[in-house]
């Protein structure tokens, strides 16, 4: 076979992008727009985004690694414009675009995802130097940060990752060549197993660790650590058994049971879980912008910052995790028991009422 022309690979990459692809490419080069803007601001004295810091740009201009270092990110700058656009286009040669896609990804999230996990470490006490070896004085100028300055670095850092997705989901399917065949869409029976895991999961190497004694996750001491261990022992057999419930949904002994037996707690323990996340969610973010003030009983010493990280970053994903894929399994359940679709439609109608009537009381009560 000859081999296809530049000009015909060309036209031919232009008529393969459909409007997801270009979509996908825009928003690159959309988050690249925000991200010079920002530094922009931060360069004409704006400090949104480094907590209590004042923003503070290094000298660049005197010395020959200052001008280099410069150079680099004016080019970077550039880069991320230009390439995200070319792909969106069609325009230039395919495989050096989507190539400079994934290498934009990869820089974009290695350096949120470590700057994360150094957030965390440091935050939370486990490692007081985090992975990068500094301290909360040393990066932040303060051995103690506020709140704010706490959730702003997590938020830059968080920012980097989305740009690394970003690029990554415009690069993804630009590196692929169209299939003939259509894949098999996934079976929700997979939600079920999938939440017999992350329960049994949770309930034995969260519950039943802190149960037993560890501490990782703990941001303090307890008035009473007895009763506090032994609560999370008895939570850690709830939920396992709510994990074992989750194999009815997916099981041969499931279709054994009456219908709605099955489906009614199901539905109604998702709807409690995703209310228990998004009433932490809600109420923990009114009370660190000093709307509301909650009140933390039980605990004997605690550290605000860290309880916070670890609940809204580690323990409501997983409520919130948990009663989504129960939410499918049940789906699921229901149509193999011969459920119709508009039956479907109205059970989840219901869960989602259901989720934010719960919600709505839970933070009245928690606010009052």
């Amino acid at each position: 076979m000859v081999p296809m022309s530049t000009a015909t690979a060309t036209a031919t990459f232009r008529r393969d992008r459909g409007p997801r692809e270009k979509r996908a490419a825009m928003h690159a080069f959309a988050w690249t727009v925000l991200f010079i803007v920002w530094h922009g601001y931060w360069a004409l004295g704006g400090d949104f985004g480094f907590g209590d810091q004042q923003a503070a740009f290094p000298d660049t201009t005197s010395s020959v690694a200052g001008w280099a270092f410069s150079v680099a990110v004016v080019g970077m700058f550039a880069a991320g414009l230009a390439v995200p656009l070319a792909l969106a286009r069609g325009a230039g040669r395919r495989r050096l675009l989507v190539w400079l896609m994934w290498a934009g990804a990869a820089v974009l999230a290695a350096r949120g995802g470590i700057g994360l996990v150094d957030d965390l470490l440091r935050f939370t006490g486990v490692q007081e130097t985090g992975l990068s070896g500094l301290s909360d004085q040393e990066v932040l100028g303060t051995s103690h940060p506020s709140a704010y300055t706490i959730w702003s670095t997590i938020g830059l850092d968080s920012f980097f990752v989305a740009g690394g997705l970003l690029f990554a989901r415009a690069a993804r399917p630009a590196s692929r060549r169209p299939r003939r065949r259509r894949l098999r869409r996934p079976s929700l029976a997979a939600a079920g197993y999938a939440a017999f895991a992350l329960a049994v999961a949770y309930a034995v190497g969260v519950r039943g660790y802190q149960g037993l004694g560890g501490t990782v996750g703990i941001s303090g001491t307890f008035d009473d650590p007895d009763a506090m261990r032994r609560a999370s022992l008895l939570a850690g057999a709830v939920i396992l058994l709510v994990g074992v419930g989750a194999l009815a949904l997916v099981r041969p002994w499931g279709l054994r049971l009456p219908r709605w037996l099955v489906i009614v707690p199901a539905l109604t323990g998702s709807a409690y879980a995703m209310a228990h996340a998004l009433t932490a969610y809600i109420t923990k973010s009114l009370h660190l912008l000093g709307v509301i003030e909650l009140e933390f009983k039980g605990w004997a010493e605690r550290d605000e910052g860290a309880q916070f990280l670890w609940d809204l970053l580690f323990y409501e994903p997983w409520f919130l995790g948990l009663g989504v894929l129960v939410t499918l399994a049940t789906l699921h359940h229901h149509r193999r028991t011969g459920g119709s679709d508009l039956a479907r439609r109205r059970l989840v109608a219901v869960t989602v009422a259901g989720t934010l009537a719960l919600t709505a009381l839970a933070c009245a009560m928690v606010a009052s």
